[in-house]
Parts: structure tokens; sequence; C-alpha cells
């Protein structure tokens, strides 16, 4: 909210006003937990309320990027592919991983990843934000490339990027962070977390999954 004095500026940290016109920019530097990002634009005279003109609202999204794993034994060669990008590998190891995920007949990965999404939703939504939760995968499908198209499809302008791998590299990070930008160019404002291996909730989802098997012992 901005409070307008007698000579008509604005009191707030987060609008900005330049002489006779004026452009409101409300600014938040995490596109979590804020659904759209308001831009005003109008003109005011003198011993007149500003009047404005222009009103745009940013759609914001989230996007949570991860590995990707095969539904099926069959698709690890094409798997595998992608993970080595494209690099030719040995036929004796494919068929090594192919034995190795038969044994546990398919990896949850993905559809944790699918349902972490679906609960962040759920927790936005419950906080009276309703911003969509978009998940993208390197290494199969959604691949990450048709879900910023996607989300560019939708509408959305902006987005917070959070790759799951919560260590920065090279591999973990950067070539995450790489695709989606290949594919969103200027088109999508991003908010990408470069890293998360530190961070206190972090520590303390380990702990509490520890604690009681700590108390078995």
């Amino acid at each position: 909210r901005a409070v307008l004095s007698s000579q008509f500026t604005v009191h707030s940290s987060q609008f900005s006003v330049h002489s006779s016109q004026f452009i409101v920019l409300s600014h938040q530097p995490s596109a979590i937990g804020h659904s759209h990002q308001l831009s005003a634009i109008g003109f005011w005279r003198p011993g007149r309320l500003p009047r404005v003109v222009e009103v745009h609202l940013a759609k914001r999204a989230i996007l949570l990027l991860a590995h990707g794993t095969p539904e099926t034994v069959e698709q690890i060669p094409e798997y595998l592919r992608n993970v080595v990008s494209g690099r030719p590998l040995p036929q004796s190891v494919v068929e090594e991983i192919q034995h190795r995920y038969s044994l546990i007949g398919k990896s949850p990965l993905t559809d944790i990843t699918m349902e972490l999404a679906r609960l962040v939703e759920a927790e936005l939504a419950a906080g009276g934000e309703k911003i969509p939760v978009y998940v993208g995968m390197r290494n199969w499908r959604p691949y990450i490339p048709d879900v910023v198209r996607q989300m560019l499809a939708d509408g959305v302008e902006e987005a917070a990027v959070i790759c799951l791998a919560p260590q920065n590299s090279r591999t973990s990070v950067g070539l995450y962070r790489r695709a989606v930008e290949a594919e969103a160019g200027t088109a999508l404002r991003i908010d990408f977390t470069e890293g998360w291996a530190d961070h206190p909730l972090l520590a303390e989802g380990f702990a509490d999954r520890l604690r009681p098997l700590l108390a078995e012992m």
C-alpha cells in the first residue's frame, strides 16, 4: 500500500515516484509467495491525485527442476543418452543399468517430485496465493525446455526456479539453469536459487528423520 502526502510523495519502500510522471512498481525480491507484480503508470497535476492510466499484473509461477527418471527398463538407453549428452556408452554398461533398474522396477524420483509440486501449490493456495508450480526434468520427461514453453504459453512472465539438488555445482545446478535460460530467453524473468545446501530448514529436515532412528540405537 502507498500513502500519498500533500506533495504527492509515495511513502513506501515498494514504490517510487518520478516528477510529473510517476511509475509505480511493486517489486518483490522473490517470486515465491507473491502471485503477481503490480506495475502502474499514471500522471498527476498539482492539486490533483494521480490518475492511473495503465495497470499490468505480471503472472508468476514456480518451477522445480530435477534429474528425471525413465518409467520402464526399455527407456533406459534413451535416458542414458540424455544423461551423457549423447556420448556413446558401451552396450555392456547399458545392459547392466537395465538389469539393475529391473530389480527395483521403477525409480520414485519423478513421482516424488510431482507430489512435491502439488504440495507446494496447495500450501501457497492455503495462504491465499494462487501460484502454479511446474516441474521440469533435465534427463527425462517432462523435459525442461518443454515445460518452459508451456509456462510461456500459459502466460507466465516471472518464475522462481529451484533445482532440487541442494548443492551448487556445474552439473547439479549449472546445466539445469542453462537449460531454463536457453528456452526462456528474454520472455521469462527468472529468480534462480543458486543453492540451498546450508539452509537451516534442510538441516532440520534431515534431523527430523534421524532423531527417531537414533532413539532406537
